[in-house]
């Protein structure tokens, strides 16, 4: 009888370890789920900045190659400008010198 009562003392000491147990085990994983709701809207923080910071870059990157595209253009009209009053320089330096030739002739 004593052995009895012993044995169901036991049982119910066993049983509460476990049922403390188990609620320690739900605690831990709302605390857990917790965090991981924290984390996923940090994530989803982050990702709309990379987001914003690739949108800036681009719009950039974009600018950048207009300008330098702009420059290129100019640069090639100067040259073709360059090589256009190099012709008549040449040009008249030929045609000064066969005024100068009938002349002296």
């Amino acid at each position: 009888n004593d052995l009895e009562g012993k044995l169901k003392h036991k049982n119910f000491e066993l049983a509460a370890a476990k049922e403390a147990r188990s609620r320690g085990m739900m605690e831990q994983t709302r605390e857990l789920e917790m965090k991981v709701e924290v984390l996923q809207s940090e994530l989803k923080d982050k990702d709309a900045e990379l987001e914003a910071a690739h949108e800036v870059h681009s719009r950039y990157q974009t600018k950048r190659d207009k300008k330098i595209h702009g420059l290129e253009m100019t640069a090639s009209e100067l040259r073709h400008r360059m090589s256009d009053q190099e012709h008549t320089i040449n040009d008249l330096e030929g045609k000064l010198k066969h005024k100068n030739f009938e002349l002296a002739g």
